[in-house]
Formats: structure tokens, C-alpha cells, sequence
């Protein structure tokens, strides 16, 4: 093939998938900004408005780095802006998707599907639309194993083993969960570079890890390129196998049997596809906001995903780039088992199984149009699916329906009272359900209706006849 039609054929490839990922993410900029989502980042008590705090505690040099607070401060902690910047990742990761099917699976059909994959994925969508860390992190993560398939791709030659580390330090930046994929990273490049290059992977590391840690040790904070996490906190919560709610104090008694019963109880969870809700709902979301529900879903792509890493295992003929992506989806997937595999961290392993799922999704087309599909493909799509696929079930929380509501009432886009009444019902006890509906009843003159749902709310909490306040004191 000629190098102009080289350059030509790549120019498609990137453009078609720019094009696909910059309008869904235009689709749902416009649904953000306009809806209840844009609400969501100034709900007391949810993350989405901590993260804009902490984002100003870093501009005043108050907070340890990270690169969200990086991002958010740059941003002046403007959702808005923030949210654009999440979309602009996310552009970035599509593509940069698309360039390592191309270079994994040699084909620009496979690296296309790749890219609109990755670009179309719905709990990505869902965590760019709302100001949590996780859709910037997860491009840093991969931008690791970027980095990696770069330095292999130029032999692994001074510079590029230099970038590499500086990749993989990205990577290591921000949360401890990721140290042990980094590791096996940086342990990739060392080995492959040759003992008398290895420093130059370290430098590249340091040239990340340095700057954060005198930055840490000059405002006081711990000189690790991360936080330290509370380890109370992730042992209380770690050994529950599947807590109703995450937000736990210390004082439970900490028992290492329990905590490895626990563990060993979540990996199936952090393999499969259930997206289990924190601070945001995929399932409760995407019946609400139409960007997700027409994107890609999780079922479908940890199905896929996960037979096309069987696949690269079951054939005869396996590449090392092959086995290091699936030794990262392990690295990444095990650590969340240790606290709880919720979907917002869970989303750093998608761009793996993208690739996978590019793979296996272009093969599978190649062998139906052939009319030939060898038995190792048929058992790949059995286990992908046994590991990938996990029944939902209903995953709405009455915390979905109150800050929906909540949303609805700033934004005009919908009746919240409908919201806070399933929640109400669904939790009469609650007392944030039972003021936010009573307060929305009486602020449409409905005052007895108001009453009656204090009534029931203080009956449900066993206070019968206790004094009702007036429905116009309920906040």
C-alpha cells in the first residue's frame, strides 16, 4: 500500500471516529447543561459537589494533588467547564482507542469499531455528563498502557522508554488501587529495555512522582503521588460483602476472616458487568436521559470484551502486547474487590475490554461472512459471557427518584413531586424523602396533603401523634 493512500486511510479512521464521539458528547453536553444532571453538582452530600470543593482547596494549595483537582482548578471549579473538559478526555480516549486496536489488531476496520465502541460506551457517557474524577482518570490509566504499546511499537529505544515511565507514573497518580497495574507496567518496560536502560524508565517515572512529591511535602501533605486513604474505612467497608450504604463511620470490630470471606465473595462482581450505584445511577439515568439510553451498555461489552480476551488466550499464536492487557484488566479489577467494586471505579477497565470486544466483534463479522466460526471462538463467547454477564435486577434507589426531583424542580424539566412520591412511598421512614415532598406539595398549595405526609412520616418512625410542623417549616 502507498504511503499517500496509508495517509489517507488513517485520516478516515481518526476523522469518522472524532466525528461519532464529538457529536454524542455534543448530544449530551446540551442534555446536561439543560436537564437535572446540571443540578446534581450542587447536591449537599453528593460527591460531584465535593470534588468542585476540593478543586478550590487546590487552587489555594490546600489539598494534595491529584489530576481531577488539577483539571477542577484550571476550570475555576466551573461545572460547566469542567464538563467540557471531560468531553474533550473523552474525545482524546476514543481515539486513542482507536490507535491501539490499530496497532494490536492491524486492521482499520477493528480500530474504527474500537474507537466507536469506546466512544459510545454508556457509563462513560454518564460519569463525563457529572463532576466525579473517574472518566479523567480512566484516560490517564490507559494513557499508561498507551504508553507501553508506544515504546514496544519504536523497540523500546531511550526515549520512549523514557515516556513510558512518565506514562505509567500518570497512571499511578491520584489512587492506590492502580499501583499494582503500574507496577507491572513499569516491570514490563525495564524487563524489555535491558538492565543497563532500566533508569531511564525510572527517570521518566521520577520526572512525574518528583514534582507532585515536593509540592505534597511542602504544604504538609504526604510526599506520595497519592492520597492516603483512611485504612479504617476501607477495612469496615471492605469486609461487608455488599453494603446498603457506603458512607460509613468507624467502630465495627474488624475481623480478617470476614474481610477475606468478603473479598474473595466480590470478585465475581468486579468481572462481571453490574454497574453498582454511588452517588449516580447508570440504571436508574439512562431511563431518563436519552444519550444513554441509546448508548452502548455494560452487558454487552463486558460480554464482548471478555470473549475476545478469552480468545487472545485460547489461540495458538498469542502476542506478549495480548497478555499484558489482560494481566492489566486483572491488576485493576482485583484491588476493587478489596473495598467494592462499584461502577464509577469498575469504569477503568473498559478501555481493555474494548479492545478485546473490537477483536472479537471484527472476527466473529469476518468468520459469519466466510460461514466459518472455529470452536474457539464458539467457547470464547461462552466464557466471555459466563465471567461478563450478571443479571441487574432493580438497581433504582430512593436516593435516584429525590435528587432527580430535586433536579427537576430547578431545572423545570419534569414534576417533581411524581420523583418524591415513588421515593416517599417507597421509604416513608426516610426524613429527606418526607421533606422534600411535603415541601413540594406545599409549595403548590396542596397545605393538607403536606400534612398528611408528616403524619405518616412520623408514624412510620414510630412517634404516632407527635406535633406535625407546618408544612411552610419543612425544608
Amino acid at each position: 500500500m502507498s504511503s499517500f493512500r496509508t495517509a489517507v486511510l488513517n485520516y478516515l479512521t481518526y476523522s469518522s471516529v472524532f466525528v461519532i464521539a464529538a457529536g454524542v458528547r455534543i448530544w449530551c453536553f446540551l442534555g446536561a447543561v439543560t436537564g437535572p444532571l446540571s443540578v446534581f453538582s450542587g447536591i449537599q452530600g453528593l460527591d460531584m459537589k465535593t470534588h468542585l470543593e476540593l478543586g478550590e482547596l487546590f487552587s489555594r494549595g490546600e489539598s494534595i494533588y491529584t489530576h481531577y483537582r488539577l483539571l477542577a482548578a484550571l476550570c475555576n471549579s466551573e461545572p460547566m467547564v469542567l464538563l467540557l473538559m471531560q468531553y474533550i478526555s473523552g474525545i482524546l480516549l476514543a481515539l486513542l482507542l482507536t490507535w491501539a486496536a490499530k496497532i494490536m489488531i492491524g486492521n482499520s476496520d477493528a480500530a474504527i469499531l474500537a474507537g466507536v465502541i469506546g466512544a459510545w460506551y454508556g457509563p462513560e457517557l454518564l460519569y463525563e455528563s457529572v463532576t466525579l474524577p473517574e472518566s479523567v482518570n480512566v484516560f490517564f490509566i490507559f494513557l499508561g498502557f498507551a504508553g507501553v504499546l508506544l515504546a514496544a511499537k519504536k523497540h523500546f529505544s531511550p526515549f520512549f522508554l523514557f515516556l513510558g515511565g512518565a506514562a505509567v507514573a500518570m497512571a499511578a497518580v491520584g489512587r492506590p488501587a492502580t499501583l499494582l497495574y503500574a507496577a507491572i507496567l513499569a516491570v514490563f518496560l525495564i524487563f524489555n529495555g535491558g538492565r543497563k536502560r532500566f533508569w531511564l524508565v525510572l527517570a521518566g517515572i521520577m520526572a512525574v512522582f518528583l514534582p507532585i512529591g515536593i509540592y505534597h511535602g511542602i504544604k504538609g501533605f504526604n510526599v506520595l503521588p497519592f492520597y492516603g486513604s483512611n485504612i479504617a474505612y476501607i477495612a469496615e467497608v471492605g469486609q461487608k460483602l455488599s453494603p446498603g450504604d457506603l458512607n460509613l463511620t468507624a467502630g465495627d470490630r474488624f475481623s480478617m476472616v470476614d474481610y477475606a470471606v468478603a473479598v474473595i465473595g466480590k470478585i465475581p462482581g468486579a468481572f462481571g458487568c453490574v454497574q453498582t450505584p454511588n452517588n449516580v445511577n447508570y440504571y436508574f439515568l439512562r431511563e431518563f436521559f436519552l444519550p444513554l439510553r441509546l448508548s452502548i451498555g455494560a452487558a454487552f461489552l463486558y460480554v464482548a470484551g471478555w470473549s475476545g480476551i478469552f480468545f487472545w488466550l485460547m489461540r495458538k499464536r498469542r502476542r506478549y502486547v495480548e497478555i499484558l492487557l489482560v494481566i492489566s484488566v486483572v491488576a485493576l479489577t482485583l484491588p476493587l474487590a478489596a473495598f467494592q467494586p462499584l461502577g464509577r471505579y469498575k469504569l477503568m477497565i473498559y478501555p481493555f475490554l474494548t479492545l478485546g470486544a473490537a477483536d472479537f466483534i471484527y472476527r466473529a463479522f469476518c468468520g459469519l461472512r466466510r460461514r466459518k466460526i472455529s470452536r474457539v471462538m464458539i467457547l470464547s463467547l461462552l466464557l466471555g459471557t459466563v465471567v461478563g454477564f450478571r443479571f441487574t435486577g432493580e438497581q433504582r434507589r430512593t436516593a435516584d427518584y429525590l435528587n432527580w426531583g430535586i433536579g427537576c424542580a430547578e431545572t423545570g424539566t419534569d414534576d417533581e413531586i411524581y420523583f418524591y412520591r415513588i421515593a416517599f412511598e417507597a421509604r416513608p421512614d426516610l426524613p429527606r424523602a418526607a421533606s422534600l415532598y411535603a415541601s413540594a406539595l406545599s409549595k403548590r398549595g396542596d397545605h393538607a396533603g403536606a400534612e398528611r405526609v408528616i403524619r405518616r412520616h412520623l408514624g412510620a418512625l414510630g412517634r404516632g401523634n407527635a406535633a406535625v410542623e407546618k408544612p411552610s417549616e419543612v425544608r
